[in-house]
């Protein structure tokens, strides 16, 4: 997740000490999901270039029609694109959508209700000129015959710890948050140790892994994450500069929507 959110380098991922804290290395964690309280299917997107879309309206009686509307888009929201055109296969409609284009841009002008811009150098480093997985391949995919244009604004919440520049005395470490692109805000004081693990069913097993702080480097897939394990360490105001009491707080959050294991299976491999 470091090339979006919250990006490397940041926070305490770039070697600031925390006093009193434990010795596991700090987690961070990024939530990405699509914001439908402002959905965007009464919207045309076309691309006159690679880093900039023009948006008309389908019907003005319908809500919302202005992308400028309270709740709607701003500067560092992230609009995902995708581009379906007619295949060869057969559906009840007659025809199946095959998707050849998809991309994630960040918004870094919006001149108007009707234009938008994702210039290179945002926040995210989403919008990117070269290479092939561009706005600029979902134009050209856009222009073709009988193409369709998805977009939905994403919701990229993150959460990290920061220690506040100095500036001549000791800050407390922060529990930070940060949505899309814009600027990180404080949540909570005093939060020294912040911890996310991962319960994995084994694929092949069918067998749950717990606590894995990092399922894809140890082979397992993310979709068969069932449990999410959160640990907070909250430090106390310091007694004269040198005495402080820690505590921490451990929850845990069941994922939804996740692949069923038939761990009574007579297949080799249980879970897919």
């Amino acid at each position: 997740m470091f090339p979006v959110i919250p990006g490397f380098s940041t926070g305490v991922q770039n070697g600031a000490v925390i006093p009193a804290a434990p010795g596991q290395v700090n987690s961070s964690i990024t939530s990405i999901y699509c914001d439908y309280n402002f959905p965007l299917s009464n919207f045309t997107f076309t691309f006159p270039s690679g880093t900039s879309a023009n948006v008309a309206v389908i019907n003005g009686g319908v809500q919302p029609n202005n992308i400028l509307a309270p709740g709607g888009l701003q500067v560092g929201d992230l609009l995902m694109f995708l581009v379906a055109t007619p295949g060869n296969g057969k559906t009840i409609a007659g025809t199946a959508l095959v998707q050849n284009a998809a991309v994630v841009a960040e918004i870094t002008g919006i001149p108007n209700n009707a234009q938008i811009t994702f210039a290179t150098g945002d926040a995210l480093n989403m919008n990117q000129t070269g290479g092939t997985n561009n706005l600029a391949a979902v134009a050209a995919a856009a222009a073709g015959v009988g193409s369709q244009v998805n977009v939905c604004r994403l919701q990229t919440v993150s959460y990290f710890l920061q220690v506040p520049p100095a500036g001549g005395t000791v800050q407390t470490p922060r529990l930070m948050r940060q949505v899309n692109g814009l600027n990180a805000v404080p949540v909570a004081d005093g939060i020294i140790n912040l911890q996310f693990t991962y319960d994995v069913i084994d694929s092949t097993a069918g067998t749950v892994v717990a606590n894995q702080q990092n399922p894809i480097g140890a082979g397992e897939s993310p979709n068969l994450i069932q449990k999410v394990n959160i640990w907070v360490m909250g430090s106390s105001p310091t007694t004269n500069g040198n005495k402080s009491q820690n505590m921490y707080l451990a929850t845990s959050v069941s994922t939804r929507d996740m692949t069923f294991c038939n761990s009574y299976g007579y297949a080799t491999t249980s879970c897919q």
